[in-house]
Order: C-alpha cells, then structure tokens, then sequence
C-alpha cells in the first residue's frame, strides 16, 4: 500500500522548490478588501523571503552584484511544454511561412491534450500568445492559517505543481487524504507586447493554488459548507477563487509591469478541470466549446466594446472626468455630425435598454465612446477587447485619456457538470484564441472534428492531430496574391493562432483508475 502512495505521490510531485514571496502591496483601491493580512505578520518567514520580488515567484534570479531595476523578470518565451529549442524558436517567428507548431512530446501535456500555435502574418514581431497546461496538487496545511500558504514552497515538474511535498513516508497515505488535485489550462493572447501574456501564463495558475487552498485550509471543499453556509455551495468557492486570482493577477502586472519592456496587455482564457467539474473562466475574446457527437456548448462569452457596451458607457456616465472632455458618453441610432446640432435623433445612455429621442448639443457631436459594429467595435478608437490583464498605462493616441478605467479583468466563469454527462473517448473541450475563431464557427469545427475522429480513433496522438490540422484550417495558404487563404472566397486568419484539444473522456477514465488505486 506504501509503495503504491509513494508511485502515486511521485507522478504528481517534482522535488525542485522555488520559494513564494511573502506577499505583495495592492495598489487598486477597489480591491482594498482583498489585501492579504500577513502583510505585518512575522510567522516564521525570513528576511531573504521578504527581500525577493514581489510577484507570486519570480523567474529572476539575480547573481552578486546584479542590478535588479536592469534585469528582465519576464523575457519572451514560448509555452515550456513546447520545448524549443533557439533554433525552433527562430523558425516559428517566419511570418512567410508561418510553421505549425506542435509539442514533440505527449507526456509533458496533461492528458495527452492536443495543442498548436501558429504566428502571425506580420501584424507583430513575435507571437504574443501564451499558453500554459498543467496539473496542480494543493494541500491542506496542518496547524497554519490559511493565509500562511503565500510563504509556502513550490514543487514542480513538467507538468505538475504541488505547494507542498510529504518528506516523512509514513505520512504520505495520511497526507493524500488533505490533497485535491486539479488540472489546469490557459491561453493569454497578448496585444501591444507580449509581457502581459508571459506574465499571467507564468502566474495565474500559481494565485489559483493560493486561493484554492485557503479554502481546503478552512475545510470548505467537503460537504461541511453545507452546515457551514448554506447559500453557498462547492461551486461558488471556487468560482470565487477564480476571480480572485484574476484580480491578484492584474494586480501583479501592474506591479511589475516596468520589469518588462513590452508589457502591453492580454486576454484571459483559462479551463480548470477539479474533482468531477470544468470551470471555465474567460475575460477576453477567446472561446471554449465542448463538443460531443450530438451537441455543441459554448463555455464562454466573448467580451468586446460592442457586447460591454452598457457596462462601459455607465462607467462613463458615472464617471465623466475620465473622458477629458473629448468623448461622449451616450449611444446614438446612428451617426452624429455638425450639422445636426439642434436636431432630435435616437439615444440611450448606459442605464437605458431602450430609445428616447434627444436634441443634438455640441457635447454630443464629439466622437463616440465606442465606435463601429460587432467584432470591429473599438473602444475610445484604440482597443478591441474590453476585458482582461495589462494595459494599465494605455492611453488614447496623442491624448492623456487612460482606458483602464474602462476595462476590467473580472472573469465570467461557467460550469460544466462532467458527472452528470455520459462522456465518451471523443468529447472533447476546444480551446482557441480569437485568430482561430475569426475563421472558424463552432459548427465547422464541430463536423471537422467529428468526420477526423473516426479516421484517427486507433492512433495515440489524435489530439495533437486535430489541433494542429485545425490550426492549418484557419491560417490557409499563401496564394498568388501573397494572401493568406482557406479557400478561393476566404481569407485565412492573419492573427496569431493558438488551439488546445483538450479529452474530457480520458480526464474522467483517469479520475476513475487513480481512484482504484486506493480502493485495491
């Protein structure tokens, strides 16, 4: 029995630690209320411990007589289960030839999950996706409060990451019993520089573990809750652990956003498969779809000018300062110019769902606080996106309006209850960022995957198949017109490309045979 604890801890357990930091300073007054209270706190933690970066961990590590303020915390990168090498490196920025890459080996993705990216036809120097897939243990800290996990050590493997390794094997059976496992995957597409996306691949995974376990510290992931908080179900804690690792994570960017040259911002995609559920939590514009042989579900929203237009323009409403006086706050039916200055057109503020005619005044005939239809909306004429991470210095060219005030990285996280669906080998979860789905519906994808399936039921990479063959389905080709192109009427993704084919069947079969292990 000891022997299978000790096998069973070691596939999920590295022995490498790398040290959290204590904790760090909000500086968003808004979030005051989730300000971490061992801020004061002595509990054992040692001056090295104060004196490193204030991020979760830090990839820095600085010799003798480095200079801190000079050293890049977060340098360009791949995601590292892709393990490429320089000269792999160099070939994937070829904007003409726009290679498909792949992972080479299986093993360092959980699940067998499939995966591909591909760059961008020349809209930016480099690939400013990211991508991250790993599995995380979390443990219950005897004899601590909660809160003391900011200080706790980081064990990691390719492709786990535990906050806290067993050293005495007697206790390894005891211990399993106050562990939860979950397995995590996220994809971060940067805009205006890649630091952000590097940041939060790196990072929000980690938050998630330290939320997570306050929770399994308090004993809240047991059916105690129930006793405990009768409002408040499994579901909602986690969901919350998730939002609060989203706030923290914005936080952090802010923080050390100068520690990168080319911070910028991103979106946040990210799927979190825990005990017998998937969560997913999406603040951008990438999408999450399960398919299954008779249905399709959408897991996410997309969040844009044009679908937060009313969240936005109350912000505005609310807060007219932050337009400077060079934007208008209200919604017209349609175009405003001079020379309907007196005039009686169509209008709604952010607090309204329907119209009211409104006579035109000067204020009104100043460009629109969000401009244009649909995916082509745009927000103060500069961004796409209305939520996610970064662009916290982001202004409006040649202006001093900011339009963080106006985004947000709150998550919208959505449920699928696993258990309650009768899972087959090819369900699947797809998860890509909007290069892909500016190309790709979810019923194309859908019948691609399903025709594809059953050609490559026998072989043991058909994951990595599929996301890369759809990956190719989205860029195109060149033709002669040096277009990139799916076909002689469409235009192939000029975006970067980032596709995860993540098998909710397998995640089950495994959940179930590790179970086994224990019961035999």
């Amino acid at each position: 029995m000891l022997n299978k604890a000790r096998q069973f801890v070691s596939s999920f357990m590295g022995s490498t630690a790398i040290l959290k930091s204590e904790s760090y300073q909000r500086t968003r007054a808004s979030r005051r209320h989730l300000e971490e209270e061992e801020d004061g706190d002595d509990s054992g933690t040692s001056n090295n411990a104060r004196q490193r970066s204030s991020g979760i961990f830090s990839s820095k590590r600085l010799a003798s007589g480095d200079d801190a303020n000079t050293s890049i915390t977060y340098p360009y990168t791949r995601p590292t289960f892709l393990f490429l090498s320089p000269d792999q490196m160099e070939q994937a920025k070829d904007h003409s030839v726009r290679p498909v890459v792949v992972p080479d080996d299986l093993q360092k993705i959980p699940l067998r999950a499939g995966y591909a990216e591909v760059i961008n036809a020349g809209k930016s120097e480099l690939n400013e996706d990211q991508a991250v897939a790993v599995r995380c243990v979390i443990s219950r800290h005897s004899n601590t409060h909660a809160t003391n996990v900011n200080i706790a050590s980081v064990n990691k493997t390719d492709e786990t990451i535990s906050n806290e390794s067993p050293d005495n094997e007697q206790t390894v059976v005891e211990e399993l019993k106050n562990k939860v496992e979950f397995t995590y995957f996220g994809i971060f597409d940067g805009h205006g520089g890649y630091g952000a996306a590097v940041m939060a691949s790196q990072n929000l995974h980690i938050c998630l573990m330290k939320h997570l376990t306050k929770i399994l510290d308090l004993d809240l992931l047991s059916n105690k809750c129930n006793s405990l908080y009768h409002t408040i179900n499994t579901d909602d804690l986690i969901i919350g652990a998730l939002e609060s690792s989203f706030f923290e994570m914005d936080d952090l960017i802010f923080e050390e956003r100068h520690s990168c040259p080319n911070t910028g911002g991103c979106t946040a995609l990210v799927s979190v498969l825990l005990q017998d559920k998937l969560y997913v939590a999406q603040a951008g514009d990438s999408r999450a779809v399960v398919i299954r042989k008779d249905e399709i579900i959408c897991l996410s929203n997309e969040f844009t000018p044009e679908t937060e237009r009313e969240r936005i323009l109350q912000v505005a409403l609310a807060n007219p300062n932050l337009l400077h006086n060079e934007f208008c706050s209200s919604q017209f039916a349609r175009n405003v110019w001079k020379k309907d200055l007196g005039k009686q057109i169509l209008c709604r503020t952010g607090y309204m769902k329907g119209w009211s005619p409104k006579v035109i005044t000067s204020d009104d005939v100043k460009p629109p606080l969000i401009s244009g239809d649909g995916k082509k909306a745009c927000l103060m004429g500069t961004i796409r996106v209305s939520r996610g991470f970064g662009d916290h210095d982001l202004c409006v060219m040649s202006s001093s309006v900011q339009l963080k005030p106006f985004l947000s990285c709150v998550p919208e996280v959505q449920v699928y209850d696993l258990s309650q669906q009768d899972l087959s080998s090819t369900d699947i979860l797809l998860m890509g960022s909007d290069g892909f789905w500016d190309c790709m519906t979810n019923e194309e994808s859908a019948d691609y995957i399903h025709k594809r399936m059953e050609e490559l039921k026998d072989t043991n990479d058909k994951w990595v198949i599929l996301a890369k063959e759809l990956v190719l389905k989205a860029r195109g080709d060149t033709s002669p017109e040096y277009a990139w192109k799916r076909n002689s009427k469409q235009l192939g993704s000029y975006d970067d490309i980032t596709v995860f084919v993540i098998p909710l069947g397998l995640y089950l079969k495994e959940k179930k045979d590790s179970a086994k292990v224990w019961t035999n």
